[in-house]
């Protein structure tokens, strides 16, 4: 069966949840270049189960972005010292939404970027709600797929509704993100097949 769907351009999904998160991400309508991810969050953790996952053994496969070095000094100014600026970009708790958003903006400039998953993590204090609007301006703008988790206990629901709201593609775990991303590079690459 999976060969007949390649050939004929099918997505297979397997229960009505991932029914709902590939008709999400295909709905965007945009398309990645290549398969390069770049990942940001104030959670090192998350960053970390992202490359993980991203660059787990799959019949579709992903690949952590490696950033210019224009990207990284970019991020650098504007992150504490002891931040990550390589990928995974750690923006640690003492993530700001000034912070988020400079980091975004930078690496959606990236050639070396094909796709951004940000973790909208809100524990850091310096984070507020309306960080979703300001990253919502510059995902409108991107001409590049840029997913979002947000899971943050009783209020991920409200994030990633509010997310929707935006227009942003929004996943409550990491797993479906990146099984969401896996999904619309393979869409390109069977769009670039059949062209």
């Amino acid at each position: 069966m999976d060969g007949v769907f390649h050939q004929f351009g099918i997505h297979r999904v397997f229960d009505e949840e991932q029914l709902c998160d590939a008709a999400r991400v295909m709905g965007m309508g945009q398309l990645p270049k290549g398969n390069r991810v770049a990942v940001m969050s104030p959670a090192g953790g998350y960053g970390i189960m992202a490359a993980d996952e991203i660059e787990m053994e799959n019949s579709i496969p992903l690949a952590m972005a490696i950033l210019s070095p224009e990207t990284e000094n970019a991020i650098r100014r504007v992150l504490p010292s002891f931040a990550s600026v390589r990928n995974p970009v750690d923006l640690t708790t003492a993530a700001t939404d000034d912070i988020t958003v400079s980091t975004l903006l930078e690496l959606t400039k990236d050639d070396n970027v094909d796709i951004i998953l940000v973790v909208a993590f809100f524990a850091p204090m310096g984070m507020s709600d309306g960080l979703i609007r300001k990253m919502a301006e510059i995902i409108s703008e991107c001409e590049k797929p840029v997913i979002v988790v947000s899971q943050f206990g009783p209020f991920t629901n409200g994030h990633i509704s509010r997310f929707y709201d935006y227009e942003v593609i929004g996943y409550p775990s990491v797993v479906r993100s990146i099984r969401a991303i896996r999904w619309i590079v393979e869409r390109a690459m069977i769009v670039k097949k059949y062209r």
